[in-house]
């Protein structure tokens, strides 16, 4: 009438399964005892073997047999895919392992012979993951990478980057700021910031260690500009407010800078549209600078009639009937002269960048890295943006392009332009040229900066007298010296 007690109150250690087995046998309902002995014998064989054998020597056919059972078949089952599961990795990891010492660790070592780095780079990142102490692979890293650190105002920025030469590539996604000691490929490279509510910044490296970052909210940004951070790292100057003097630029006298805003492209015939449309050339309060030609100082009205287009409007040189070329409103403003860049600064709140600003921004020194990636193509002036020549600040088209108008002047009257053009030598984006600030020439074009104050830009403003370097008293090298030196060209 009552069902026995179980089995482990009589005796210890009784199996689990022994004891399921004889509780069964005992069952008050006959349905639900075995049905004969021999199924009995078969339960009991495999308790049996499964309670005496050791691990190692698992009876796979009473396991099978167990496994007929889904309590048990399912941990059986997920043991196996495991196991499975391992084996496969291990195999896997193991080639890998094998084509990384074999075939990787040459590779990397024949792209480093033939200087291309970014590609040894993201090849040895690859290797790294199944080698990672492999002593040939530790050796390539000081050629291949540097250790930098990133830190941005306000931290938690996400920091993105690609290499320089290939714009059309996918953004890398490095982290957030602030970012400590991470190794970064020993490439010239583009970096992107973004934060929520502030505006995007983008700089460049040709490579450099640090990067430290000034984030401007979106409402507060200046539009259409970069802050130019001369304390940065990666900037041509290593400290705020250095005194500076720009290599190339023989007998520039060094002048105190400090962080300023220049545009991002050069200004528009779009930009320079609204100029004109909103009587840019009839308001003489933006035209605050002496019209002087052949030493004499023209009046306002005469100087006017020298600023017309090719059909006598008020305009640029290279437009008709007050309108520029059809479709090519994002195309830089060609054909002004000084005076009309400097008007058009003085519309738009800004100012005309100095000699050392513009070089400030621009870097020439980083031509090798920035003239390939420029419009110096000879086909005429491109939209804005288009070509992937960014100066370290973010600016684009310093290089190549259109020539673009300076404030400082040199001697004999003229005006500075800088950066060279679409159809002239790249050395001129290292070069400073000097012309006549009344030339409009379809190759002319500016861009604006502004400054914390306008007196911070005085000194930076005065007139610049660039010395020619007389070779005529240079020492001459030995031939075997000079043979040297023509080597190289």
């Amino acid at each position: 009438r009552e069902e026995p007690k179980p089995l482990h109150e009589f005796v210890k250690d009784v199996p689990d399964d022994l004891e399921r087995i004889i509780g069964r046998c005992l069952r008050k309902n006959l349905q639900e005892r075995y049905a004969s002995t021999a199924e009995i014998e078969r339960e009991l064989e495999d308790c049996r073997a499964l309670t005496s054998e050791a691990v190692s020597g698992i009876n796979l056919r009473v396991l099978f047999r167990q496994g007929r059972r889904p309590r048990v078949a399912i941990p059986i089952l997920l043991i196996l895919l495991t196991l499975g599961s391992l084996f496969v990795w291990w195999l896997h990891r193991s080639s890998r392992a094998q084509w990384a010492r074999n075939q990787a660790v040459p590779q990397i070592a024949q792209l480093i012979d033939n200087e291309k780095l970014g590609e040894a780079y993201a090849l040895a990142v690859q290797a790294e993951r199944y080698i990672p102490y492999d002593p040939m692979l530790s050796k390539f890293w000081p050629a291949i990478s540097r250790s930098g650190s990133i830190k941005t105002t306000p931290a938690g920025v996400s920091v993105f980057r690609k290499n320089y030469n290939a714009p059309d590539d996918a953004w890398e996604v490095v982290g957030r700021s602030p970012i400590e000691k991470r190794r970064f490929p020993l490439v010239d490279s583009v970096w992107k910031f973004e934060l929520k509510g502030f505006a995007t910044v983008e700089r460049a490296t040709f490579p450099s260690d640090d990067l430290t970052v000034t984030m401007d909210e979106e409402a507060k940004a200046p539009a259409g500009m970069v802050r130019v951070e001369l304390a940065t790292p990666a900037s041509p100057l290593s400290t705020p407010l250095t005194l500076f003097g720009f290599a190339g630029y023989e007998g520039l006298p060094a002048v105190q800078l400090g962080d300023f805003l220049i545009d991002r492209y050069e200004v528009t015939n779009g930009q320079f549209k609204q100029f004109l449309d909103q009587g840019g050339y009839r308001k003489q309060e933006y035209w605050k600078n002496e019209f002087l030609k052949d030493g004499h100082v023209l009046p306002w009205a005469e100087a006017m009639t020298l600023f017309r287009d090719t059909t006598g409007r008020p305009g640029p040189a290279t437009w008709v009937q007050g309108e520029y070329p059809r479709g090519q409103e994002d195309f830089p403003v060609t054909g002004v002269s000084w005076y009309e860049a400097a008007a058009y600064a003085e519309f738009a709140g800004k100012l005309l960048p100095t000699i050392y600003h513009w070089a400030a921004a621009a870097s020439p020194a980083d031509g090798p890295s920035v003239i390939p990636a420029s419009n110096f193509d000879g086909q005429g002036p491109a939209r804005v943006g288009k070509y992937g020549g960014m100066s370290w600040s973010g600016a684009y088209d310093m290089a190549g392009n259109v020539k673009e108008w300076i404030w400082n002047e040199a001697n004999s009257g003229k005006r500075y332009i800088m950066g060279g053009a679409w159809n002239e030598p790249t050395y001129l984006f290292n070069d400073p040229d000097a012309r006549s600030p009344f030339e409009r020439t379809a190759n002319f074009g500016f861009r604006c900066a502004k400054y914390a104050s306008r007196d911070e830009a005085a000194k930076a403003a005065d007139p610049v007298i660039l010395q020619a370097r007389d070779y005529s008293q240079e020492k001459p090298v030995s031939d075997s010296l000079f043979q040297v030196y023509k080597s190289l060209y």
